[in-house]
C-alpha cells in the first residue's frame, strides 16, 4: 500500500484527512500515507523539557476532537557519555493530543513512566498502559543467565485510567510485566504482556524466579 523512509511504531485511520496516520520513532514525526502517494510529514514533536527527543510510541485517532493521541518516551539525556544507553529521565513520559491539520499540541498527561499502549474508552476518556515502575541496568555481555530484570523492573507495569473531563487518574490493574498493547473488548480490556528473550528467568516482587513468557490478560471495567 505505502511505503517509508525509516521506522512505523503504530498506525491509524483518520477518516477527515482520509490518510493513515502513523508515528516514526526515529525521527520523532507524526506521518500520513495515501496509497501511491509518498509518506507527508505532519507534524515534528519538539524535544521534551530537559532537552530530550519525544519518541513517539502508539497513536490514537480522538472522534470528538478529530485529533490523535500519542504516546510518548523520554530520549537519552546525554549528560555523559558513561551513562550512554541508560541515561533516561524518570517519569518524563507523557500523553498529547495533536491536531494534523494545524500542527497543534496538548499535553494531556504527564509523570508517566514509559508510556506504551493507549485506547478510548466508550465516554471518550483514556487509557493508557505504564510498561514499568521504574528503570534497571540492561543486561549485559558478561550475564549468564542468572535472574535480573533487565533494563525494566518486571511485574511493575499498570494500566490508568484518564477522566479527560476531571483530570482524574485510576490504577485499574496494577502488576502487569512490561504491558505493550491493549485493546478494549466489551466488558474489559485484553492486554499484552511480556518482553524479552523467551524463558529467561525472572524475579518476582516477592522473591521468587519464573520463566518469561507472553501472555494476553483480560483486565474487566
Amino acid at each position: 500500500m505505502c511505503h517509508s523512509q525509516g521506522n512505523l511504531n503504530a498506525l491509524c485511520y483518520h477518516p477527515t484527512l482520509r490518510s493513515w496516520l502513523a508515528v516514526k520513532p526515529d525521527t520523532n514525526e507524526l506521518v500520513a500515507f495515501r496509497p501511491g502517494e509518498q509518506e507527508q510529514v505532519l507534524v515534528h514533536l519538539p524535544d521534551l523539557a530537559q532537552g530530550q527527543e519525544a519518541v513517539p510510541v502508539t497513536l490514537v485517532r480522538e472522534p470528538a476532537t478529530d485529533a490523535v493521541l500519542i504516546s510518548l518516551f523520554s530520549g537519552e539525556l546525554h549528560s555523559t557519555p558513561e551513562r550512554k544507553g541508560v541515561d533516561f529521565a524518570d517519569r518524563a513520559g507523557q500523553v498529547i493530543r495533536v491536531w494534523p491539520d494545524s500542527g497543534r499540541i496538548e499535553v494531556l498527561i504527564d509523570g508517566l513512566q514509559l508510556p506504551t499502549g493507549l485506547a478510548l474508552d466508550p465516554q471518550g476518556n483514556v487509557l493508557v498502559l505504564e510498561l514499568c515502575e521504574s528503570l534497571q541496568q540492561p543486561l549485559t555481555a558478561a550475564w549468564n543467565g542468572e535472574p535480573l530484570h533487565g533494563g525494566f523492573t518486571r511485574f511493575s507495569g499498570r494500566l490508568l485510567h484518564c477522566d479527560l473531563g476531571s483530570g482524574e487518574v485510576s490504577v485499574l490493574a496494577r502488576g502487569l510485566d512490561t504491558p505493550s498493547n491493549l485493546c478494549l473488548v466489551p466488558g474489559g480490556v485484553v492486554i499484552s504482556e511480556g518482553m524479552g528473550l523467551q524463558d529467561r528467568p525472572l524475579p518476582t516482587p516477592d522473591g521468587a524466579v519464573v520463566a518469561l513468557e507472553g501472555r494476553l490478560r483480560l483486565v474487566q471495567l
